[in-house]
């Protein structure tokens, strides 16, 4: 399987176009778009078109929305105002009906898709900073996401700090490299409570783990950077931290890898086949 992700598509039917053709002949033999099928160019209806003829999951972009809507105020530039009033006159109400049913996020396999941000999609913010992408992190429980809506390909990085980084190129292979973060440890006021896998929760139990990174029931090798000790350990509950931080290790998992007093360290987490 190979996936071809699209998006911002801004009704040019040509570049769409030239995009589905690269795709083909790149093997590709599944699509996503990441939304914006609409507004500014000069095919919204025939784009729209297109893209439901693939049958494939569609996420919903700020001019999508805008384009399903009547009579508001856009909040966009005067070009981009000019433009969405236009297209709204060009769309039937079929084609409004299909934007407006868009999701603003989906999970798909083992990834996330959104077109802005998932801390909050419909605020329509955009990912352009180590900050804004630490923020949107907190709120991804899969390995990768991909977004849209700001028209450059950049990637951030999760790890003791956010990174910012570009590439021409990239390849993905899930469990082949650590990755880096921060650990903290929970138990007392916890203990006996329900974990988001319906189990209990035992902080006495060194193989559990919180995360919002990693899906569940996945096995890690989590790795103190400060003494090389190790612990392995299942994602088995989720949790309200975010950032930097990639786990919550249970009380026991913890005291394994470090002292209890230091509260918090930098690890290297290695998915286990």
């Amino acid at each position: 399987m190979r996936i071809a992700l699209f998006g911002d598509i801004h009704s040019n039917l040509e570049a769409l176009q030239s995009v589905l053709a690269d795709a083909q002949i790149q093997g590709c033999t599944h699509y996503i778009c990441l939304g914006d099928i609409v507004g500014y160019s000069a095919d919204p209806a025939a784009c729209i078109h297109a893209v439901r003829e693939l049958d494939c999951p569609v996420i919903k972009g700020n001019h999508d929305e805008q384009a399903a809507m009547s009579g508001l105020d856009t909040g966009f530039t005067n070009l981009a105002d000019t433009a969405i009033r236009w297209t709204r006159k060009q769309l039937g109400e079929a084609d409004k009906e299909w934007l407006r049913s868009l999701r603003l996020q989906r999970v798909i396999r083992d990834f996330t898709v959104v077109h802005a941000t998932l801390d909050t999609p419909h605020k329509w913010g955009y990912i352009v900073t180590s900050g804004d992408a630490a923020a949107s992190l907190t709120y991804q429980h899969t390995p990768v996401c991909f977004f849209g809506h700001t028209h450059e390909p950049t990637l951030f990085r999760s790890g003791v700090a956010v990174k910012r980084e570009s590439y021409d190129k990239l390849r993905l292979k899930p469990g082949s490299a650590p990755q880096h973060g921060l650990a903290t440890w929970y138990g007392p006021g916890f203990h006996g409570n329900g974990m988001a896998n319906g189990q209990i929760f035992n902080m006495y139990d060194p193989t559990t783990t919180a995360s919002n990174t990693f899906p569940m029931g996945t096995w890690l090798r989590v790795t103190n950077q400060y003494n090389g000790a190790s612990v392995v350990v299942q994602v088995r509950d989720r949790g309200g931290f975010g950032g930097a931080v990639v786990l919550d290790l249970s009380m026991a998992a913890f005291a394994s890898i470090a002292s209890l007093d230091s509260g918090v360290i930098p690890v290297s987490v290695e998915v286990m086949s």
